[in-house]
């Protein structure tokens, strides 16, 4: 399930520093 990081299916939790500050 891709949890609309845009990364290999990490947690977006552990990639907020990408682009999904918007979700944190």
């Amino acid at each position: 399930k891709d949890n609309g990081n845009g990364d290999n299916g990490v947690p977006q939790s552990k990639k907020v520093n990408k682009k999904d500050k918007r979700k944190n």
